[in-house]
């Protein structure tokens, strides 16, 4: 299972995994880092400039898969955005295997309330 989520510089620095100075330029630029997660390990994929170019990452990224079984799709704060991922990621798997929910407390407070998460199941 992959995951890929978009989430804030300052977040990021708060928790200790990226510097103070990447942080400063990050927020200056209006970066948003985009973070995989697999096996448990988290590890940076890329940086995109805008909200818009970040959501077309993780729809690119959900239809890279030649067979995804289940997708899921989560938020804190941003409905409409993630409304949107969802109209543009349907029809890639079954309704009955398309999630939507809410990050966790725990996990929003790391990665910040404006965070957006794709994960697939990949089939073989």
């Amino acid at each position: 299972m992959l995951n890929n989520k978009i989430f804030e510089v300052c977040h990021g620095y708060r928790g200790g995994r990226i510097g103070k100075t990447q942080a400063f330029l990050g927020d200056l630029l209006k970066v948003n880092p985009i973070l995989g997660i697999k096996n448990g390990d988290t590890f940076p994929i890329a940086r995109v400039r805008s909200r818009a170019q970040a959501i077309d990452f993780l729809v690119n990224f959900a239809k890279s898969f030649k067979k995804v079984e289940a997708l899921a799709i989560e938020d804190v704060t941003t409905s409409n955005e993630l409304e949107i991922l969802g109209q543009r990621l349907q029809g890639l798997v079954p309704q009955e295997r398309f999630y939507r929910s809410k990050v966790s407390p725990v996990v929003g407070t790391h990665v910040g309330p404006h965070v957006l998460s794709v994960s697939a199941l990949e089939g073989e």
